[in-house]
């Protein structure tokens, strides 16, 4: 503990109180990892099984289906069930039809895979199949194998052997779950009805998703929220046309100004606000005053210099970026003298600290509009819906940068206090937040 403290001793004074913010917060979160620990084996599971359930149901399709005849009469049927301590046969034949159908779905859907697995050899294999059906398995896999990975992967996802695995069962003590403030039979009654739901990668069980132009703003969503977002896309394409205009309508600019206070984006740790944080704030000014020509210009420099930065933040930590940072040269596979935040993004590790839906919207899309737009030559697109789209550009960024952060100085720590010294901390952390608690119960 003491290395702790001369380490914070060497820090300026106006840097000290953050990264005591940073300590606190590392040992705030070990201290739920041993209220972890302390929990049953089963009751972690029960635990994980509500979680993943309330986050498989998204909030308005939820709020539709339950007012269908087939919600209610499933939902009287697991009431029943609860009040005979018995799960009702009925209840179970309905649910077991449901998983049926979707399994069959998914068969269908991995069987519309193969032609493209197979490629020109698809009449070859559908030859071969009639005659041995062995050889052409063998022949498959081989294709499989040298199939593109995003094929491979989807036809390796949509086994319906693998989900059945994965539906939710049903048990009694998972029907007699109480949440407060909130119905749990209603989300276990969405699920009987929708098993395909519980398909966690929605975004391959639904063709749609290819042509989704969203993707990259899922990454930090929550899976119901991102889910009911893609669904009404998939019913209305139009609806995502002023869907951040909306956001910043209802939150006004709430979780973007959070990454102002954020321990993780402050000196000594970063410095990649400093100065930006007022900039930021009068694009956000500029919005609220419909200067949507004014958002847009200073938005894009702003997402451009984040990026940057970020990049070198990364290097300076794994130095897998840039050969030489005084020189200007990067790491690329080929020679490029004059290289933009766009090479680096493509051709860089920078790549790998990415989400690959971002790099896409950012190379295809943001990166084209950038010069138009600066040069003069684009001045159609000074509109709200583009203006708060490149407000949460920025947030997203944001979002990104702290999580690496985050993710850097939870390494560092873990690194650098002794194994004992963090056992030490987590039990004496534990002690407090588990009194903290204890306390505010008594208090309520």
């Amino acid at each position: 503990m003491r290395d702790i403290d001369n380490s914070l001793g060497s820090i300026p004074p106006e840097h000290r109180i953050n990264m005591g913010n940073l300590i606190n917060d590392f040992l705030g979160n070990i201290a739920k990892e041993k209220m972890l620990e302390q929990l049953p084996k089963d009751d972690i599971c029960d635990l994980f099984n509500i979680l993943r359930i309330i986050s498989l149901v998204p909030p308005s399709y939820l709020e539709n289906a339950s007012k269908s005849d087939e919600f209610k009469h499933i939902y009287r049927l697991l009431q029943q069930s609860i009040t005979t301590n018995s799960i009702s046969n009925e209840l179970n034949s309905i649910y077991d039809t449901k998983i049926q159908g979707t399994l069959k779905i998914l068969r269908y859907k991995q069987l519309k895979t193969i032609r493209p697995i197979m490629g020109n050899q698809y009449e070859n294999f559908k030859n071969i199949r009639k005659n041995n059906k062995a050889k052409a398995k063998e022949f498959f896999k081989k294709r499989l194998s040298e199939a593109p990975e995003e094929i491979a992967k989807k036809y390796k996802f949509l086994d319906p052997n693998d989900h059945h695995l994965l539906f939710v069962k049903l048990s009694m003590s998972l029907l007699q779950t109480k949440i407060k403030d909130d119905d749990f039979l209603k989300y276990i009654a969405f699920l009987i009805q929708f098993p395909e739901h519980q398909i966690i990668n929605f975004d391959i069980y639904f063709d749609e998703w290819d042509e989704f132009p969203l993707k990259w703003y899922f990454q930090f969503l929550p899976i119901n929220i991102g889910k009911d977002i893609f669904l009404h896309y998939r019913e209305d394409k139009s609806c995502l046309d002023d869907f951040f205009s909306q956001i910043y309508e209802v939150n006004k600019f709430e979780k973007i100004k959070s990454f102002f206070d954020s321990a993780y984006l402050k000196p000594p740790i970063m410095h990649i606000l400093c100065g930006r944080t007022a900039v930021i704030e009068e694009v956000l000014a500029c919005y609220e005053l419909k200067y949507y020509s004014a958002v847009v210009c200073v938005a894009l420099t702003i997402i451009e210099g984040l990026l940057w930065d970020f990049s070198l933040f990364i290097h300076q930590k794994e130095k897998n970026i840039y050969t030489d940072i005084e020189e200007g040269n990067i790491n690329l596979n080929f020679l490029c003298k004059r290289y933009t935040i766009g090479h680096i993004i493509k051709n860089t590790d920078f790549k790998n600290k990415l989400y690959v839906p971002f790099i896409d919207y950012f190379c295809d899309e943001l990166y084209n509009e950038r010069n138009p737009i600066l040069h003069g030559n684009n001045t159609n697109c000074f509109t709200q819906v583009n203006a708060a789209k490149k407000i949460a550009t920025i947030e997203h960024i944001l979002n990104m940068i702290d999580n690496y952060s985050k993710q850097a100085i939870k390494n560092y720590l873990e690194k650098n206090i002794p194994i004992e010294a963090q056992e030490h901390l987590k039990e004496q952390a534990f002690n407090i937040l588990y009194k903290k608690n204890i306390d505010d119960s008594k208090g309520g």
